[in-house]
């Protein structure tokens, strides 16, 4: 065996090794939170795992394929399931067609100019904005003038704003008795087809204390407004594919919409490899498909999906 064909072995051994504890390091995230961080990764992980797969394949490495086989099928298996979710059309259902973003604005935006174009361009019927307390607060009333808005709180920028085609009033929310609580606002919208029930919410990074409670509570408060047609959308600050999400999905009883559409980081020397954004709905909606939009200056891409109601 000449030195080029041994150093490619071993690359390709060292690399699909290393991926597939990776993996297998976040499946213990069933019960661990932080190591669940782990799987945030898998979206990269796995390109890794077919290239050693591919190269100790040619290098007829039994050992170097093995290693890679186990990491590409535990990983593909976790997030091909946690896209196929939240990827197949539900054609059920004949109601009228609404269109509903969410999009972290990102509260150090360098240009939230850029914001007005990407979502008046868009003119969803519905848009769940997260971080509009900071360089985003200068441009809010820009976006979409036409459209009802509501703050998160009064008398000073706020984190969260939701707007609407049709108006909309806040509905009181009956927060958890402990003191992990969401960063969250929820509205009626006075569609003139339903009244919706509309979540605009921005969650913990999962390995701060508390995230894994305010997860829970958040999907405690869903189930509890699941009475009607329900979305909720927001920066989860979960991907895809960890278990911390799925738990979430269990928990509220509601589906996600996107599939794998990754949104973080965006603005940044490496490309979007994680979805953190999300949009949920109840069995009040058939989802009619999602797709990922433009960042306009913010360090997220925005989730944007057709949702058809259903009357019952």
């Amino acid at each position: 065996m000449t030195r080029k064909r041994m150093f490619l072995r071993a690359l390709a051994g060292m690399a699909g090794a290393a991926a597939t504890s990776l993996i297998l390091v976040g499946q213990l995230g069933r019960t661990h939170h932080t190591l669940d961080q782990f799987n945030v990764f898998i979206p990269l992980l796995l390109p890794v795992l077919a290239l050693a797969f591919a190269i100790c394949l040619r290098l007829r490495d039994r050992a170097g394929m093995a290693m890679a086989a186990i990491g590409l099928a535990v990983g593909g298996f976790q997030l091909g399931g946690a896209t196929l979710s939240g990827a197949a059309r539900d054609m059920r259902g004949d109601g009228p067609m609404i269109k509903v973003m969410t999009l972290s604005t990102f509260h150090a935006n360098p240009r939230p100019l850029d914001l007005v174009k990407v979502v008046n361009d868009l003119d969803p019927d519905i848009a769940l904005l997260q971080e509009t307390n900071g360089t985003p607060s200068m441009i809010v009333g820009l976006l979409l003038p036409r459209h009802y808005r509501l703050p998160s709180c009064t008398g000073m920028p706020c984190s969260l704003t939701i707007l609407s085609r049709w108006p909309l009033r806040k509905v009181k929310v009956d927060l958890p008795k402990h003191s992990a609580h969401p960063d969250l606002v929820m509205a009626d919208v006075a569609a003139p087809f339903d009244t919706l029930r509309v979540g605009d919410v921005h969650l913990k990074r999962p390995y701060v204390q508390g995230a894994q409670d305010v997860l829970m509570a958040t999907a405690a408060i869903a189930r509890a407004n699941s009475g009607g047609p329900l979305i909720l959308g927001g920066d989860f600050n979960a991907a895809t594919a960890t278990f911390g999400l799925a738990r979430f999905a269990q928990a509220s009883g509601l589906r996600r919409q996107d599939g794998f559409v990754p949104t973080y980081p965006a603005n940044r020397p490496l490309p979007a490899f994680t979805g953190i954004d999300h949009i949920y709905a109840n069995g009040r909606w058939s989802r009619m498909g999602c797709r990922r939009t433009a960042a306009g200056g913010s360090d997220h891409y925005g989730v944007f999906c057709r949702l058809r109601w259903r009357a019952r």
